[in-house]
């Protein structure tokens, strides 16, 4: 009889091992929004930014994990916003949303933070307001 308590041990300490490393996990995060966001300092008195909404544009920033709970790095808004940014040479986003999701799976997983908006270039949109 212990032989087989024992026997019964094992496989349901083995099949918690295996569930635990198999099943993943998605956090999921609530969306932050904002009606300009910039990584810069600049001036909008007296631009329309609705006139010259750019097209709508998306920069992310990822980080790897190791089994969900060392990670390779962080997921950085800063970089994120950069990416989205270059897309379209702009300066600033309008109507802009954020996520943050992730994902782990076995012994890796991703963090990703993701900014999404209209791309706007206030330099061009001053520039043409001096040229009228």
């Amino acid at each position: 009889m212990p032989q087989e308590m024992l026997r019964r041990l094992v496989l349901v300490c083995a099949s918690s091992c295996l569930l635990s490393v198999s099943v993943g996990c998605m956090p999921v995060q609530p969306r932050a929004t904002y009606s300009v966001l910039s990584n810069q300092n600049v001036d909008l008195v007296g631009l329309d930014l609705e006139a010259h909404l750019g097209e709508r544009v998306v920069g992310s920033s990822t980080a790897y994990l190791i089994r969900g709970i060392f990670p390779l790095g962080r997921p950085r808004l800063e970089s994120a916003l950069y990416s989205a940014l270059v897309q379209y040479d702009a300066d600033l986003l309008t109507d802009v949303e954020i996520r943050h999701e992730g994902f782990w799976a076995l012994v890796v997983g991703w963090e990703t933070v993701t900014v999404e908006g209209n791309a706007v270039n206030t330099q061009e949109i001053a520039k043409a307001k001096k040229e009228r």
